[in-house]
């Protein structure tokens, strides 16, 4: 090895990080087992702490995997949670139907365009107030409906598989919690001083948002 190899060889060793192994325990561990090993490591940035890496990659896998399963349907899990909702409610308000998934009226009227135009729901002025807007599951959306549900419990059942139930319901609790949290987050105050710069692209034309 020559004297040019030693210092490339040296100056690779030095920047490598040393990444512990880690041997997992074959014996199967409880929430409240590794909490500690969760929550104890000190980090520099959000993704890094690790329990709210694991919510990140959770939710985008579980995201993409519940996506594929309503592909041949030609829906999204978020179409198909709302196609659910419209039809398994007799009819159901856009407030009502943005709270209950947890999106923006914004949102909502996106996955509702779209079921509309695949025949899967029709909007209807409300009984009692013609001003408010009804989103009605159609024949071919109750038709459909069943087997929505009966994909997103047997998800439901994998998604959970190997957890007891006294876990789940500590589960349950826990993200009801985070999910409260999360609304309280305050505003960083670098944030309050950031103008980002003005856009002179035109903004594309959009249906307003649903009413009611």
């Amino acid at each position: 090895m020559t004297a040019s190899d030693s210092t490339r060889h040296l100056r690779v060793s030095q920047s490598r990080k040393v990444i512990p192994h880690v041997v997992k325990d074959p014996a199967r561990k409880t929430a409240a087992a590794t909490w500690p090993q969760i929550t104890s490591i000190p980090s520099s940035g959000l993704h890094e702490v690790p329990i709210i890496s694991r919510l990140f990659r959770i939710s985008i896998r579980l995201q993409k995997s519940l996506d594929r399963c309503f592909v041949p349907f030609g829906l999204t899990s978020q179409e198909a949670a709302a196609l659910l909702l419209c039809a398994e409610t007799g009819g159901i308000s856009p407030g009502r139907l943005a709270k209950e998934m947890g999106r923006d009226k914004g949102k909502i009227t996106h996955f509702v365009n779209h079921l509309e135009r695949a025949k899967f729901v029709f909007r209807k002025g409300h009984p009692g107030d013609r001003r408010l807007v009804m989103l009605h599951a159609t024949r071919r959306g109750h038709h459909l409906a069943p087997e929505l549900r009966t994909i997103f419990e047997e998800l439901r059942d994998n998604f959970l598989a190997g957890l007891l139930p006294e876990e789940i319901i500590g589960l349950g609790s826990i993200l009801s919690q985070l999910y409260e949290n999360i609304g309280r987050f305050p505003r960083p105050r670098l944030a309050n001083s950031y103008k980002a710069p003005r856009s002179n692209a035109p903004r594309r034309p959009h249906r307003g948002p649903l009413s009611g």
